[in-house]
């Protein structure tokens, strides 16, 4: 078995960033370094130590990988202006810099759950030194036989409506009133872009031959069946994507069965799009 190593690193002007850097105690600068991006405003470990299982894998598989706290995040503090998107685009500047520069560690490749897969992609569209990622439960966008499967699979189920009853009952909404929205649908809206502009940016990875892995869980209820990542995107299957749907998986990957699978799908995915 490979060992590793967990260094602590405070990185850029200031060393504001905080971070982790798992790594191969003999490690193969040639091969690319996973950077692990925050799941919403949990600091690096991730959802359940989710990030820190992650890392050490793929650290066996021979990979290094930084897991960092992002403006205002974890143990980082938060920079003056403009939050998120700008800001993580800037952090993730300093940090590809200082790899190259401190650890001699090129070719980043992004990983991101939920929101972070949203940064994830955001800054591989935009920064030409990214050369992979990976998306957990990211952008998913519904066709006729998603949407289909999405009510037909809640039609038959009483809790469902039990609960649709419940939530318009306590907060005083008409059932009819299209602006109602349910705790569900307030806990898992998301701003994604427009599919059109999805395509057109995924187009652009994909013209960087960019290998790609998205995987969803049940919990993504935009995502139900397999194939649909490529029949909402046709132009994916000629290119290398690769696409996991979990639907018995939670969002946090909380079972231990479902994250040794994602464990392991991931590291597959890994060595066998950046072979040593």
């Amino acid at each position: 078995m490979v060992n590793i190593v967990d260094e602590p690193q405070q990185i850029g002007p200031g060393e504001g960033l905080s971070a982790m850097l798992t790594r191969p105690r003999e490690t193969d600068r040639s091969r690319p370094v996973f950077v692990l991006l925050n799941a919403g405003l949990l600091h690096r470990v991730g959802p359940f130590r989710l990030h820190v299982v992650l890392a050490r894998r793929l650290a066996r598989s021979g990979f290094p990988v930084l897991r960092i706290d992002l403006s205002g995040i974890g143990y980082t503090p938060k920079r003056p202006g403009p939050q998120r998107v700008d800001s993580a685009r800037k952090d993730a500047d300093i940090v590809f810099d200082w790899l190259r520069t401190s650890c001699g560690l090129e070719r980043p490749v992004l990983l991101g759950s939920c929101s972070g897969a949203d940064l994830a992609h955001r800054i591989a569209v935009a920064d030409d030194r990214v050369k992979g990622a990976v998306f957990l439960d990211g952008y998913a966008y519904r066709n006729s036989r998603s949407t289909l499967s999405y009510y037909s699979a809640r039609v038959h189920r009483p809790d469902m409506w039990r609960k649709w009853i419940d939530t318009r009952l306590r907060k005083g909404e008409d059932p009819d009133d299209p602006e109602a929205e349910d705790e569900e649908a307030d806990f898992w809206d998301s701003e994604f872009p427009p599919l059109e502009q999805f395509r057109t940016e995924l187009a652009g990875l994909l013209a960087r031959d960019m290998p790609l892995l998205y995987v969803y869980t049940g919990s993504v209820r935009e995502y139900t069946y397999e194939d649909q990542f490529f029949d909402v995107c046709p132009e994916a299957r000629n290119g290398p994507v690769t696409v996991r749907y979990a639907p018995a998986a939670d969002h946090t990957y909380r079972l231990e069965r479902d994250r040794l699978r994602l464990l392991e799908a991931v590291a597959t995915w890994a060595t066998t799009a950046f072979p040593a």
